[in-house]
């Protein structure tokens, strides 16, 4: 048991390290360009376009489970 308290102790330790951040001097044209080329990464893909199609129909299809009405319970 102690040796598991120590190994968690450890992982505990190095998650509260502080994460280094990138330095990197970016202009706005080049933070654009960047952020451009991520989201265009999404672009033209026929999967995706059958997959958002389909949670559309889904979506609109799906009415939800269904409940009874305090009015249609039988109170005896």
């Amino acid at each position: 048991m102690r040796e598991w308290k120590q190994k968690r102790l450890h992982q505990l330790q190095n998650v509260e390290k502080p994460i280094a951040e990138p330095k990197l001097e970016l202009t706005a044209e080049e933070k654009l360009a960047k952020l451009n080329k991520l989201f265009g990464a999404w672009k033209n893909q026929p999967d995706l376009t059958e997959i958002f199609a389909e949670i559309d129909q889904q979506r609109h299809t799906y009415q939800g489970r269904s409940l009874d009405s305090i009015d249609n319970q039988d109170n005896g």
